[in-house]
């Protein structure tokens, strides 16, 4: 059963708030994190963008998958809110590496080197997990989530 347009509304102003009230709760421990493991040259306002970003990114998809089982989903946040997002991410990366090459300080080979020894294991962990699960199950026998959540109800 879908909830109606106002029963929707509130509970995405409940899971906005209660997000809102972990931030505010982790506040503190993320200052005394941030005081114990100073990075040299990490600039804080955009550690701070960022995360913002991750955080929109993850409302995004979260109001994606709520759409079916709430029968509501926000238009800022669902075309708005994530695309906006993704762009702060680039235009933060490109701001970044344009730092880096006007100080002379962008070594193409040792980044290169860096982003395969950090994101090739992870991408070789998911083609094995979704080679084993399509080669093991088939899609039709696994219900799919608004379905599942709709019969725990």
């Amino acid at each position: 059963m879908a909830l109606g347009g106002m029963d929707a509304i509130l509970v995405q102003i409940g899971v906005i708030a209660a997000a809102y009230f972990v931030a505010v709760a982790a506040t503190p421990m993320a200052l005394w994190i941030a005081g114990q493991v100073r990075s040299a040259g990490r600039d804080r306002g955009l550690d701070g963008m960022r995360g913002a970003a991750a955080i929109a990114v993850v409302a995004c998809h979260l109001n994606q998958y709520m759409c079916e089982f709430l029968g509501y989903a926000s238009p800022f946040v669902g075309d708005h809110l994530g695309i906006l997002a993704v762009q702060l991410f680039f235009a933060l990366t490109g701001y970044l590496f344009t730092d880096k090459a006007i100080k002379g300080r962008l070594d193409a080979a040792a980044f290169y080197l860096n982003r395969m020894r950090r994101i090739l294991p992870l991408y070789l962990f998911v083609v094995i997990v979704a080679i084993a699960v399509a080669l093991g199950y088939s899609w039709n026998t696994i219900a799919p989530l608004d379905q599942a959540l709709r019969e725990a109800q």
